[in-house]
């Protein structure tokens, strides 16, 4: 099986690459870069297109009829990103995976799908969800994702080529973009290396669940690996089902200090569900990585890069 990652210099995706390193499955890395556009230009669409079908290309020199294994981990946006920002990772979606799909689609072609868990049942106060509780997205980033999941499965099934629906709760970690507004463990390690506040809107007893970056990329390429061939929607997910109190007693005690945060009554609180706890797919034992340790590495890796270039923005 021959692997590609859409989106390999992010978050998730290089976490996805040093998984399929450590199962030894061979990652087609082209000479050709995907020129990804900052805004939703005819110029800049039309040089994605270019580097994509160069991109297409090398990989259909390599793959000469034997398994092929797409990862999609891929996009700008998260769940507080504005219609238009939204509008064109799902344009860029639409491109790269019908292309895909009209070059290389067939039974040789399985097309693993980073969704988001969080955004699909943000509609629900009531966990622990699972990977076929019903989905109700209300913000337009979960909109988004839950139409690439139908627009994967529609040009699949038409095409003869399965998939993998990856429903992925919180993702955290080493690397995270420590300028993007997402990812609040990253942005409780900076406050309390900084002692800059950051707010909070939501009450103290919202429950989350944190599934570590590595822990979600090992879980992606094993679905690779067991179902390829069979078409599934699973749900990525840890037992680490946490209120955010309980996220702060954590910090404070791994961390040896305390992160500054201010409780703000926006009135927007009863736009984020409560409890949005999950259930991962996996019945079998599976890795996971303690929330504690997991932590400690956010906390090593994001005092290093403090050091070396200061602290990022801050943003709500």
């Amino acid at each position: 099986m021959l692997a590609s990652v859409i989106g390999r210099g992010g978050f998730l995706g290089s976490a996805v690459s040093v998984a399929l390193n450590r199962f030894a499955i061979p990652e087609f890395i082209g000479k050709s870069k995907l020129s990804w556009p900052s805004e939703n230009s005819s110029f800049q669409i039309e040089l994605f297109n270019h580097s994509l079908d160069l991109y297409l290309d090398e990989l259909g020199e390599l793959q000469s009829g034997s398994r092929i294994a797409v990862f999609w981990c891929a996009g700008r946006t998260f769940p507080r990103s504005d219609h238009l920002e939204v509008e064109l990772d799902r344009l860029l979606f639409d491109l790269v995976i019908g292309s895909l799909l009209k070059r290389f689609g067939g039974p040789n072609l399985h097309v693993i799908y980073a969704s988001s868990a969080g955004g699909l049942y943000s509609d629900f106060s009531h966990g622990p969800f699972g990977p076929q509780s019903p989905v109700s997205p209300r913000t337009p980033y979960g909109l988004m994702k839950l139409a690439g999941e139908e627009h994967l499965q529609s040009l699949s099934s038409r095409e003869g080529s399965t998939w993998t629906i990856a429903r992925i709760s919180n993702l955290y970690g080493p690397r995270q973009n420590l300028e993007k507004t997402q990812g609040v463990i990253s942005k409780l390690a900076i406050s309390a290396i900084s002692k800059i506040p950051i707010p909070i809107f939501v009450p103290f007893d919202t429950v989350r669940n944190y599934v570590y970056v590595d822990d979600a990329a090992e879980k992606l390429v094993r679905f690779a690996e067991e179902h390829f061939g069979l078409s599934s929607t699973q749900l990525v997910a840890s037992p680490d089902n946490l209120s955010l109190s309980s996220v702060l007693g954590t910090c404070n005690r791994v961390f040896g200090r305390r992160p500054v945060v201010v409780h703000c009554d926006l009135g927007i609180a009863d736009e984020y569900s409560r409890n949005l706890a999950m259930r991962s797919s996996f019945d079998k034992p599976d890795r996971h990585t303690p929330f504690s340790h997991g932590l400690m590495t956010v906390w090593a890796d994001t005092l290093q890069r403090m050091c070396s270039v200061g602290p990022p923005g801050l943003k709500a």
